[in-house]
């Protein structure tokens, strides 16, 4: 998924957007297109580390993105 900044601007990938923060052009990244998120994607998803990570995946795809869930996850109830 790409993302630009929402005053116009170059498309980004999502570690690019993340470790800027903001666009150079003071706007802030957003996705260029949303996903369909649908009541089906959770099911079966019946902890929070999974429900993240479904809602999460259209927006980070390709990256490993449930171990750092998992970990981020674990410290709220710790």
């Amino acid at each position: 998924m790409n993302y630009r900044s929402t005053r116009g601007g170059e498309l980004v990938c999502i570690e690019r957007a993340i470790m800027a923060g903001t666009a150079p052009d003071g706007g802030l990244y957003v996705p260029v297109v949303l996903p369909d998120l649908g009541t089906k994607t959770f099911d079966g998803a019946a902890e929070f580390p999974d429900v993240a990570c479904r809602f999460l995946e259209p927006f980070v795809a390709g990256s490993t993105l449930a171990p750092i869930i998992e970990q981020a996850a674990a410290a709220l109830v710790a």
